[in-house]
C-alpha cells in the first residue's frame, strides 16, 4: 500500500473523532453542570449517590469503564426489550453509543469539577452590586458574570476537548474507528506500523499544536494584563 494512501486514508478520520469527542463534550458539560448544581444543594440522599458515581468514575479507568459497558448496555437493552415482548439482538447493539455512554459519563464527572472551579471565579459582589443599581439579569451576565467566566472557562474547555481526543484513542478495544484505530487498521494492511504509527503521532501533536494555538490567541487578546 502506498505510503500516501495510508497517510490520506488516517487523516479522513480527523474529523470524525473531532466531531465525537465535541459531542461527548457537550454531554459532559450538559450533564457536568447538573451534577455540579445538585451537588451543591442540601440533597444529602442524591448528593450521597452522586458522590458515590463520582467517585466510581474518577477511580476506574476509562478503559475498564468502556469494557464494562460493551458487555453490560447490549444485555440491560435486550432485558428490556423482553419486558415488552420484543426480540432485540445483543450484537446489533451500536458501538458509537457505548463509547458515547462510557465517554459522556466519564466527561459529566470531570466537567462537574471543571464547573464548580469556574464558578468559584465570579464575583458574586459585582453581582450583587449590579443588582442594586438597577441592572437586568441578561445585563449581568453580558456586562458582569460572562467576561468574568471567559478567561477560565474557554481554556478549560478547550483543553477538555484535547483530553477527549486523546483518549479515545484507547476505544479501538471495543471496534470503534478513530485516528489510532484507523493507523491499526492501515498498519495491518501494509505491515507499515512504524510508518502508520508515527503518522497517527503526528496528526494527535498537530491537533495539539493548533489547541495550544488558539487558547493563546485567547490568553492574548481576551485577558486583561
Amino acid at each position: 500500500m502506498d505510503k500516501m494512501n495510508i497517510i490520506n486514508n488516517i487523516i479522513l478520520v480527523v474529523p470524525y473523532t473531532l466531531l465525537i469527542a465535541l459531542l461527548i463534550l457537550l454531554i459532559g458539560l450538559f450533564g457536568g453542570a447538573i451534577v455540579a448544581f445538585i451537588r451543591s444543594k442540601d440533597y444529602v440522599f442524591i448528593s450521597s449517590i452522586l458522590n458515590l458515581y463520582v467517585s466510581f468514575t474518577r477511580g476506574v479507568p476509562i478503559v475498564v469503564q468502556l469494557l464494562i459497558g460493551q458487555a453490560l448496555l447490549p444485555k440491560v437493552i435486550e432485558t428490556l426489550c423482553k419486558l415488552i415482548g420484543k426480540e432485540y439482538q445483543q450484537q446489533n447493539f451500536p458501538i458509537l453509543l457505548v463509547v458515547l455512554i462510557c465517554y459522556g459519563s466519564y466527561q459529566i464527572v470531570l466537567e462537574s469539577e471543571n464547573l464548580r472551579g469556574i464558578y468559584q471565579a465570579i464575583d458574586i459582589a459585582q453581582v450583587e452590586a449590579g443588582y442594586s443599581i438597577g441592572l437586568t439579569t441578561n445585563q449581568i451576565l453580558r456586562r458582569i458574570v460572562i467576561p468574568q467566566l471567559l478567561p477560565t472557562a474557554f481554556p478549560i474547555v478547550l483543553n477538555s476537548l484535547l483530553k477527549i481526543v486523546k483518549s479515545l484513542s484507547v476505544a479501538f478495544l471495543i471496534g470503534f474507528v478513530d485516528i489510532m484505530a484507523e493507523a491499526r487498521y492501515e498498519a495491518a494492511l501494509s505491515s507499515e506500523y512504524i510508518f502508520s504509527f508515527f503518522v497517527a503521532g503526528i496528526i494527535y501533536w498537530i491537533i495539539c499544536l493548533i489547541f495550544q494555538f488558539l487558547i493563546s490567541v485567547f490568553h492574548r487578546d481576551y485577558t486583561i494584563p
